[in-house]
């Protein structure tokens, strides 16, 4: 199942007001493998959009993207770029994912 959600561009939100997005679905999900995707990534040298989740609650259990079982591709590190791994980061500064287990 995919879900798409449009967010204001970071630039368009200058306050960085956190965003909450809610979302119902018919489906039941088992064992989840939940990716929360970014793909409009720029960085012209005057923005540098970046998307920052702090977390994802599905059915009431919270999943932390900084926590110790979040994948990441798109994590900036120092010295090493964006390179996938559990980066324990909330920030995606490429184009990348997080995915929850």
């Amino acid at each position: 199942m995919w879900v798409c959600v449009w967010i204001t561009p970071y630039k368009e939100n200058l306050n960085k007001v956190a965003t909450d997005i809610h979302l119902k679905h018919g489906v039941k999900l088992k064992n989840p493998q939940i990716s929360i995707r970014f793909t409009n990534d720029e960085d012209d040298g005057k923005e540098d959009r970046n998307l920052v989740v702090d977390k994802m609650v599905l059915d009431g259990v919270t999943y932390q993207t900084e926590d110790d079982d979040t994948y990441s591709t798109g994590t900036y590190t120092r010295g090493e770029g964006c390179t996938d791994g559990r980066k324990k980061s909330e920030i995606l500064s490429c184009e990348g994912y997080f995915r929850y287990y």
